[in-house]
């Protein structure tokens, strides 16, 4: 295949300057709709028992039904706890207990098993997960999350419908005590109004692509891809980290990408690992492009939640208004980490990112990053 370089016009019309004035911070946190989780999440879980004779398309043929009760199910969602408070660092705890099994309704729409374990649920509880005791056949969805009616102040899952529902896949015998927990944790993401995110080939593609395997809320069997024995989701990014209020504006770095002229590298930005405790440097950085349209970068470490990635390296996203009820979108633009010591154009945003090396000591893992806005000529790769 022979190659030819051309010179091409770069699309600059996204670094310019909003017609609404200047973005702030306030406007990022905006497109967010910061919404802060109560500090101990209490939720119930319910079985809901499936007719054999359902006539419903959502569920398998399967005339098995999951034989655990909710207690059962209970003992074995201690590692989805364990996640969030990681994620949060210990901001947030979800404690969970064992409600009243319900009964699917002729209708056959597990809304109603949903329905009743909202209703009969405590006053002190905040969701309901209900698991379903038949499979879901597979070309159906494996559950969802909902966010529920905000409240003033937290208030009961019998008032707010906060909920998740899932089908019984994960928890039937094969697992034994050991069910893949990333699709509980991907709908508590819903939960907790977390969007789906795709790399930009994959939204091109079609919406409903998840893909990145850097985001719980995209691929979150990825690390299981990689090693069978794992049963749990990627990590957390951070521009959702920050819109429940576990990682603060003070551990933001905005900046403006008009402070320097076109060609001109932007002083570094310090990064520490999005898992990190440090305060050596910022958790995320954003860089306006107006009309309320973002680039975000962290730091993303090969470890715990993310070992299943071949190295450390820095993930840049593109975070916009969603035509959709999500509020926003996060479109990986890297489809992979950038490494350190190397550089990334994106030719569409008229930004090259060059990352520093990545330095490891003990529990800190940290980089420097750099920016430039780039002129109108560009020279692009083709192949022909």
């Amino acid at each position: 295949m022979r190659r030819k370089f051309v010179v091409v016009s770069a699309l600059l019309v996204s670094c310019a300057p909003s017609t609404g004035g200047e973005v702030s911070a306030d406007d990022f946190d905006a497109l967010l709709r910061l919404r802060t989780p109560p500090a101990i999440d209490v939720w119930e879980v319910a079985l809901c028992r499936v007719p054999a004779d359902v006539e419903a398309g959502l569920y398998a043929p399967f005339e098995e039904r999951l034989e655990i009760d909710a207690s059962e199910i209970v003992d074995r969602l201690g590692p989805v706890s364990d996640y969030f408070g990681r994620w949060s660092q210990g901001a947030y705890t979800i404690e969970w207990r064992a409600g009243a099994p319900v009964a699917l309704d002729s209708s056959g729409d597990p809304m109603s098993c949903v329905d009743q374990a909202l209703d009969v649920s405590g006053g002190d509880v905040r969701g309901v997960l209900v698991v379903a005791d038949a499979q879901h056949d597979t070309d159906q969805i494996g559950g969802w999350g909902r966010p529920g009616a905000e409240c003033d102040e937290p208030c009961a899952a019998s008032t707010s419908r906060r909920a998740v529902y899932i089908g019984a896949s994960d928890f039937m015998p094969q697992w034994n005590d050991d069910p893949p927990l990333d699709l509980v944790q991907h709908e508590l993401g819903h939960v907790l109004d977390w969007p789906h995110s795709a790399t930009a080939d994959g939204f091109a593609n079609g919406a409903e692509v998840y893909d990145s395997p850097f985001d719980v809320m995209s691929d979150s069997a990825a690390p299981r891809t990689i090693d069978p024995d794992r049963r749990g989701a990627p990590g957390v990014l951070a521009v959702n980290l920050h819109s429940v209020g576990w990682l603060d504006r003070n551990e933001i770095e905005f900046v403006d990408p008009k402070r320097h002229p076109i060609d001109e590298w932007h002083d570094a930005t310090r990064l520490v690992s999005t898992d990190s405790r440090s305060d050596d440097g910022s958790r995320l950085m954003v860089i306006p492009l107006g009309d309320r349209r973002f680039v975000t970068v962290e730091l993303v470490a090969a470890r715990n939640d993310n070992d299943h990635l071949r190295s450390s390296g820095v993930s840049i996203h593109l975070v916009e208004p969603a035509d959709n009820n999500e509020g926003r979108r996060n479109v990986l633009l890297t489809d992979t980490l950038v490494g350190e010591e190397r550089s990334w154009t994106w030719n569409d945003g008229g930004l090259e990112f060059a990352v520093g090396a990545v330095v490891e000591d003990g529990e800190l893992v940290a980089t420097d990053v750099r920016f430039r806005r780039l002129g109108t000529d560009r020279v692009e790769r083709v192949d022909d």
